[in-house]
């Protein structure tokens, strides 16, 4: 459905000290991008402060085939009447398509999540008080050894605070390979993370929290 097939990637950015530049991976530099991909993508940003600072992220913009009926002209559209809760799923013409958006539906059938846009895709809105960098020398906060590694690589975070938070692993792409909630002491904390059922190659590990955020990258052999 061509209105909806292109959507805004536009960052929140907080924390550090600007100005700020922007790298996406599709070669662009401006602060957002309108994307109109395919089939889904993955799209990742990094973003560098006045200091020379950095931070990436990545995001997925999922795309649904949403045509119907004869030849694929029609499109689909999950609606209720507004007297009724119950939902059911319509194949209607593109000139009908505003209408049923306007009295309550939404793009795709009933059981596709919904297709409305939320918060123009990619949101980094935490404030910081640490970012790391990811030049060759890595961040003093942060460290991932040994490195290149086969099996298990140790995550050491030296904090001045303790707090609950997330350790990311993404690919280059900004895929989330692993997930995991830690709690974080002050002063030195240290994890093994198993990562021989990764397939070689380069990897991000991201650590943020309400107070902390911090990357590197380390290579699985």
């Amino acid at each position: 459905y061509s209105p909806a097939s292109c959507v805004e990637l536009a960052p929140l950015v907080q924390g550090g000290m600007g100005p700020y530049t922007f790298s996406w991976s599709n070669g662009e530099t401006s602060n957002s991008i309108t994307v109109c991909p395919e089939e889904t993508s993955n799209y990742q940003l990094t973003v560098t402060d006045a200091n020379g600072v950095s931070v990436t992220v990545g995001t997925m913009v999922e795309v649904y085939d949403i045509r119907c009926g004869v030849y694929n002209t029609f499109v689909e559209v999950c609606w209720s009447t507004g007297l009724s809760a119950n939902r059911r799923s319509l194949c209607v013409t593109e000139s009908r398509v505003d209408y049923y958006l306007g009295t309550g539906g939404t793009l795709g059938n009933c059981e596709l999540i919904s297709c409305v846009e939320e918060a123009d895709g990619l949101m980094m809105d935490q404030t910081v008080s640490s970012i790391s960098n990811l030049n060759n020398g890595g961040n003093q906060n942060l460290g991932l050894f040994p490195n290149p590694a086969a099996q298990v690589i140790n995550v050491q975070v030296e904090s001045p605070f303790q707090e609950q938070v997330e350790l990311k692993v993404m690919d280059t792409q900004g895929k989330i390979v692993r997930l995991l909630a830690l709690d974080i002491e002050e002063g030195s904390n240290l994890w093994e993370l198993p990562i021989q059922e990764l397939p070689s190659g380069t990897y991000f590990v991201q650590i943020s929290g309400i107070q902390l955020l911090l990357q590197d990258k380390f290579i699985k052999l």
